[in-house]
């Protein structure tokens, strides 16, 4: 993860699992499928450093087949799923957040209040207020709910949740039963939401929402979608859905400086008699609610899509933009409280400003009486080349110590991702990377003492450089927009009081530190020998 980037809430979005649905091949295709993204889960976390690991597990509905009805194993084999993936991501129970489907419906219990809703959509109402009757329609979903409480309790209708995250404020999650009345292939356009229900839509508690539903609030599901689209778009809003088993990811775009954004789910298994060129097509995704380095409030999604040729999950690139793993749509603009910028009681302490890759740099002054440079992030020619070599000779020289830890050349999504993102042709970072690597080898030759200069290696992007000096003056550049000169770039220098250091950059900075790769003569012939 970039410097200064921030997860607020990181989760796991699931929809369309189908358990007990088809006959027995079915059936082994799915547990083979299945299986195969609980593995894609575990080797994605373990293999990718970028990726955040997952804080929730949210599903939007269609857990079984028949609400339990045809197959009497469909929510016992699910239980089984989910607490394996539990397992596997460290969580708890209490952290998987769940909806019902239509698929989750024993459609022959109580089909006359069904009926009557279809027929007077405003009967819900009065069918919730009666004791028997709002019982009869919970019976519908009986099986479900019996699943759905072994994981956390929530009310069947609706719920909400509150998740609150350091120096950010309350993140809110909501959860709609639009499945309540769902009955038959004649759903569509008869769906409705009960008054307790777009209540808790429009009732906006928290800074940010995640609002669960299974039926995406398009395409004509619900009888009156509009006027719930409104519902859900009037705060920082991203509205989960599913039932479409098409993913998709759409920015609407609100007057007042904020933006909602749908998330339709794929099928995590889907039913391969379905026609059309991507019958075969299941998947689900990772997401992060994320503050970028300037403060802009965004969601990121890494979309995984089953391909049958392969035999497993990989990227779905249809969702992403070229060459990316992510997608990124922005929420709001604006300082909103991590990256670079704080609020809250603490300040932030600028020592003084300068401009990346100019002479106002004044590494001597920078270095006067140092015992401890630390360099992150940078192809550190400005540093280990003329005149400022100088400077870091002296400090070492003086028995200091210079730590540098640079992205590994060897790993070519990430300098691909760079070199895209600055405009610049590809195999440009890896080679600027690999003469800073030659730099630094060269000038541990000349030492008396070669171990005062360590080099690492890590499996991250950098869209910044940082340095800490005795590890009280941070020196951050500004991330350069692409095509823009270097030499225009604003730089600030912080002290160790500040907040972005103790809260933000000075963890990330510690953590690059420890797990980077320690450069040998091995790595280092590795590395020229990538970049030819």
């Amino acid at each position: 993860m970039p410097i200064g980037e921030r997860h607020l809430l990181s989760w796991l979005h699931l929809s369309d699992l189908h358990f007990g649905h088809g006959d027995t091949t079915y059936g082994w295709d799915q547990k083979t499928v299945l299986s195969l993204l609980k593995s894609d889960v575990e080797k994605a976390l373990r293999e990718w450093p970028e990726l955040p690991r997952p804080q929730a597990i949210l599903v939007t509905g269609d857990i079984a087949f028949s609400g339990g009805k045809r197959d009497k194993t469909e929510y016992q084999d699910a239980d089984a799923f989910f607490r394996e993936l539990i397992a596997l991501l460290g969580l708890k129970p209490e952290d998987v957040y769940l909806v019902p489907g239509n698929h989750d419906v024993q459609r022959d219990v109580a089909k006359d209040l069904v009926e009557q809703v279809r027929q007077d959509p405003g009967a819900l109402n009065t069918l919730l207020k009666s004791g028997a009757q709002r019982e009869a329609l919970y019976t519908r979903q009986a099986n479900y709910k019996r699943f759905a409480d072994g994981f956390a309790e929530r009310n069947l209708d609706a719920w909400s949740s509150n998740v609150e995250v350091p120096s950010f404020g309350k993140i809110e999650l909501v959860g709609l039963n639009t499945a309540l009345v769902s009955n038959d292939n004649q759903d569509r356009g008869n769906l409705v939401l009960s008054g307790e229900q777009r209540y808790l839509l429009s009732n906006v508690k928290g800074r940010v929402r995640l609002v669960l539903t299974h039926h995406p609030f398009e395409d004509g599901w619900l009888r009156d979608e509009g006027a719930l689209r409104a519902m859900a778009q009037q705060s920082l809003t991203v509205h989960l859905c599913g039932h479409m088993h098409d993913p998709r990811v759409n920015l609407v775009s609100q007057a007042g400086g904020h933006n909602h954004v749908r998330v339709v789910a794929a099928a995590a298994h889907r039913d391969p008699k379905e026609t059309g060129a991507n019958k075969d097509s299941h998947g689900y995704n990772f997401a992060s609610l994320m503050v970028d380095a300037r403060g802009n409030l965004q969601l990121r999604t890494w979309p995984r899509r089953w391909f049958p040729h392969w035999n497993c999950f990989r990227v779905d690139h249809l969702g992403v933009p070229d060459r990316r793993f992510y997608d990124d749509k922005s929420l709001m603009t604006g300082l909103v409280g991590s990256g670079l910028v704080m609020d809250g009681p603490e300040k932030t302490h600028i020592v003084g400003v300068h401009f990346w890759g100019s002479p106002l740099i004044r590494w001597g002054e920078l270095l006067h009486n140092k015992r401890n440079l630390e360099i992150f992030g940078i192809a550190a020619r400005e540093l280990f080349d003329q005149p400022n070599s100088t400077e870091v000779k002296a400090l070492l020289n003086r028995g200091g110590k210079v730590h540098v830890v640079l992205a590994d050349p060897r790993i070519k999504a990430n300098m691909t991702r760079y070199d895209e993102d600055f405009g610049k042709p590809l195999g440009d970072r890896s080679r600027k990377v690999v003469e800073a690597l030659k730099l630094l080898m060269e000038l541990r030759s000349q030492l008396d003492e070669p171990s005062r200069l360590s080099v690492g290696l890590t499996r991250h992007s950098f869209k910044y450089s940082a340095y800490r000096i005795d590890g009280d003056v941070l020196f951050v550049p500004y991330r350069m927009s692409p095509g823009k000169n270097a030499v225009d770039t604003p730089a600030l220098i912080f002290d160790a009081r500040s907040s972005v250091v103790t809260r933000c950059l000075g963890p990330d900075l510690d953590e690059l530190l420890a797990g980077a790769t320690a450069l040998t003569e091995t790595v280092y012939k590795e590395a020229l020998g990538s970049a030819l």
